[in-house]
């Protein structure tokens, strides 16, 4: 067994992985539960980028020893489970890896668990969303079972490079000296791609030549020549002279773009104001440098003449990897991959738009573009408009694992339909993001009142909630000590970031695009449904959510300077209505295991248990049809609470509710859940604009302490089913 771990020692550090394995293959069939070995074959697979036995094997590893011999095991296990797709495991993955690494603050594996635990939250919505994209694979003139990575346009050629898959490096970027990297052209004709064609003028013995970008005027050629050092790469930028489709006059590039000990690779050569901006990917040691590989450019003036080298900035630049950056100057947005801003999985393709200094944020250009795998080389062809990247994921050629090796890809945005062709509209997209769930302090908006109205805006009280946190930090873990400590207020953190924070993200997600169905003239109707822990009496509670409802409405009728107060008051010239269905249901689902006691503060108020049930949810949203006719069901009250009873009292109360349709209601039917309840109506159908009334009894007996009992409502009207609600306190 040993010499087998010693021959796949070697092959890793020759940079072979295919036969490393084999060599770990034979040493588990002698000690298959051996940890060491499990690891080994672990980070061998990682790096042979098998991502479903990397994955296996990590976990192996972590269920064997708990992340105490090998503490990474938990974070690689992470991001095998981002690579395989499986998003909900790597959040619970992401969470244990975070609170492994907590106390080391200065370890890449403590940020990097911290940023994947809020990707894990970001990819909850990035899921839903939708791209255009039609994406097609290039041709097998093209494409082979190995790697090959796009890189430009020239002429009616598209440049790329290829290098088989054994060789490809653990970062999926650069070359090994076992194999070359090569670059080929291929002649673009009525939509097809010829047969390749090695480009021999840039063949340099003993080098890896890859990468490509032409400059505007046609005349330089900037690409890479890479060489293997002791299986760490080193990258140089060269240009080529372009002339009659020939490249001559080959020059390395100066001091100020190759920096001596560093890899310097991917040039991108665009139009930048009067001149021209190279940009490029390197690793050099700078106090302006933000990671590992990161962004940055020089200026160029007269095509020979090059600035100092900048930063593309921490917007840009993280402390992960960014790499393969293509500058779009007719948009004046920079593409570029990352493996550290929110993605899918590995690396994925980023946009930011802007000039350099001044880069806005930065966005994930989708999932259909992006994948689980690793998605780089972004680039487009000015002439169509189409998008080309490269990309390992699940349908590119291979030969031995389906992730291994990269194939090129095309995108393109298809054209707009006709407008008799276009499906129906619905509300889809929007109802994709819900629920939008909103959560709040206890007894919050409105402390100590009864009122069922405020006058402050969600926001407002978001704001106040999240300024508790460290409070809340100190309160959950009062009498703990140690590494308990530690977690319960990791948490509370956590708790505020998943639920807290990433709630108004969704009500601003969800705010955008009502707004722009609502701008179509289409008429909604929202419901919205309130919760509460059970610290205060059921009555109070309604009250409560009642004021939360309100807090989320003002919110809608203040966003962006009242854009949406002319559908809500029903004056907007566009025709575009929002109506809203309220359902304060009070404390009625809350956690039976959660304190009502007002001295247990800790579990009454600060727990994460409590503080879930302390909400208001956005459930659904539906089209309240255009000169529509029927019958609509609305209760003057649909919670009643009798405060505190004696056990065995016989309860009655009688609910009014009217028909505001135009069509006569009828009651089809009452369902009672419970048969300790009776329900009945006054009459069977109710008229446009008239009243009915509904009585509901409670036998107690048997019961104790809060009760809380409901009956529904069955019509043909809207909504078809409604929930009426009793409540009580039950006392000896």
């Amino acid at each position: 067994m040993k010499e087998c771990i010693r021959y796949s020692e070697e092959f890793l550090e020759k940079g072979d992985v295919y036969h490393a394995i084999h060599y770990l293959e034979k040493a588990l069939e002698i000690d298959s539960n051996s940890v060491d070995l499990n690891w080994r074959m672990a980070q061998a697979q990682r790096l042979y980028k098998d991502y479903r036995k990397a994955e296996y094997y990590y976990q192996k590893v972590y269920l064997k020893e708990g992340a105490k011999l090998f503490p990474q095991s938990i974070y690689y296990l992470a991001l095998m489970q981002e690579h395989n797709g499986k998003y909900e495991e790597a959040k619970d993955s992401w969470k244990r890896a975070k609170k492994i690494f907590m106390k080391q603050r200065n370890a890449y594996e403590n940020v990097r668990s911290r940023q994947g635990y809020k990707n894990a939250l970001w990819l909850k919505q990035a899921l839903k969303d939708t791209t255009e994209y039609i994406i097609e694979q290039l041709p097998t003139t093209v494409n082979t079972p190995n790697s090959e990575f796009g890189h430009s346009i020239v002429g009616n050629q598209l440049v790329y490079s290829s290098l088989l898959a054994d060789s490809v490096s653990s970062d999926e970027i650069v070359f090994t000296d076992n194999y070359k990297m090569r670059l080929y052209t291929s002649e673009m004709k009525d939509s097809s791609y010829l047969k390749s064609q090695l480009l021999k003028d840039l063949e340099d013995r003993g080098f890896s030549v890859g990468n490509g970008s032409l400059s505007a005027d046609g005349k330089r050629f900037y690409f890479s020549k890479c060489t293997d050092q002791s299986y760490k790469f080193q990258c140089k930028i060269y240009v080529a002279r372009v002339e009659n489709g020939k490249f001559t006059d080959i020059d390395e590039l100066g001091d100020m773009v190759n920096e001596e000990g560093s890899n310097n690779t991917q040039p991108n050569i665009a139009k930048y104001k009067d001149g021209e901006i190279l940009f490029f990917a390197s690793d050099r040691e700078d106090k302006k440098s933000q990671g590992q590989m990161d962004i940055w450019y020089v200026l160029v003036t007269d095509g020979n003449q090059y600035s100092k080298a900048y930063n593309a900035g921490r917007v840009v630049n993280t402390e992960g990897n960014e790499v393969t950056p293509f500058f779009d100057s007719d948009e004046n947005v920079l593409y570029f991959s990352s493996d550290f801003h929110f993605g899918f999985g590995g690396f994925d393709i980023q946009k930011a738009v802007g000039m350099v200094g001044s880069f806005q944020k930065v966005d994930n250009v989708g999932l259909e573009m992006n994948s689980s795998a690793q998605d780089l080389y972004f680039f487009k062809d000015s002439k169509t408009g189409e998008f080309y990247f490269s990309s390992n994921r699940i349908g590119s050629l291979y030969a031995k694992n389906p992730t291994c090796c990269h194939d090129i890809y095309k995108a393109r945005i298809p054209a707009i339909p006709e407008v008799d062709s276009v499906k129906e509209e619905t509300l889809f997209d929007l109802n994709k993001r819900l629920p939008v769930t909103l959560y709040f302090h206890n007894d919050r908006p409105g402390p100590k009142s009864i009122a069922d109205t405020i006058e402050l805006n969600y926001m407002t009280t978001y704001e106040r909630y999240t300024a508790m946190k460290e409070k809340y930090k100190t309160e959950y873990s009062k009498g703990l000590t140690g590494d308990k400590a530690d977690e319960a207020k990791e948490d509370i953190a956590d708790f505020f970031l998943e639920y807290v924070d990433q709630g108004v993200k969704d009500l601003y997600w969800f705010s955008e695009l009502l707004l722009k169905e609502l701008q179509k003239g289409k008429k909604i109707r929202i419901t919205i449904k309130g919760f509460a822990s059970p610290l205060a009496p059921t009555a109070y509670n309604v009250h409560l959510t009642r004021r939360r409802i309100v807090s989320l409405k003002n919110f809608l009728w203040e966003y962006q300077n009242g854009v949406f107060q002319p559908y809500m008051s029903g004056t907007s010239k566009d025709g575009g209505i929002v109506k809203f269905n309220q359902n304060p249901f009070g404390e009625y689902t809350a956690d039976k295991l959660i304190s009502d006691n007002p001295n247990d503060l800790k579990n009454s108020i600060y727990n994460r248990k409590a503080a879930l049930e302390r909400k208001v949810e956005i459930q659904s949203v539906d089209l309240i049809q255009e000169d529509s006719t029927g019958a609509e069901v609305t209760f003057a009250e649909e919670v009643h609470d009798f405060g505190s009873q004696k056990i065995g009292s016989q309860l009655t109360y009688t609910f009014e509710f009217r028909n505001d349709g135009n069509e006569d209601l009828i009651i089809e039917d009452i369902e009672i859940p419970c048969e300790c309840n009776t329900a009945t109506v006054d009459k069977k159908t109710v008229k446009p604009g008239e009243k009915a009334f509904l009585t509901m009894t409670f036998d107690t007996k048997g019961y104790d302490g809060h009760a809380v009992k409901s009956v529904y409502l069955i019509t043909n009207g809207i909504p078809p089913k409604k929930r009426i609600v009793f409540t009580v306190k039950l006392v000896p």
